[in-house]
């Protein structure tokens, strides 16, 4: 098991899981399992806009589609 399924499960049995899904209704797993997803989707989404923000301040980001379409085909596109 990876370190990231076993938090995953940690943080299932936290936020109420405990046991198993089986027989919960479809709505009460999705919101179970958004209070585990949703803290690492804003801290990520977070690291991206600010990523954005650094590089776009020293003109290696853009939000034009046609300056990220002419970089791309020089090869000059990050993709992490």
């Amino acid at each position: 098991m990876t370190q990231t399924a076993l938090t995953c499960q940690v943080d299932w049995w936290t936020a109420g899981g405990g046991g198993s899904p089986d027989g919960l209704p479809i709505e009460t797993l999705r919101e179970r399992a958004w209070q585990v997803v949703e803290p690492r989707y804003l801290a990520r989404l977070a690291g991206l806009v600010e990523a954005f923000g650094s590089a776009s301040s020293h003109e290696l980001g853009s939000d034009e589609v046609n300056d990220v379409a002419e970089a791309a085909a020089r090869g000059r596109v990050a993709t992490r």
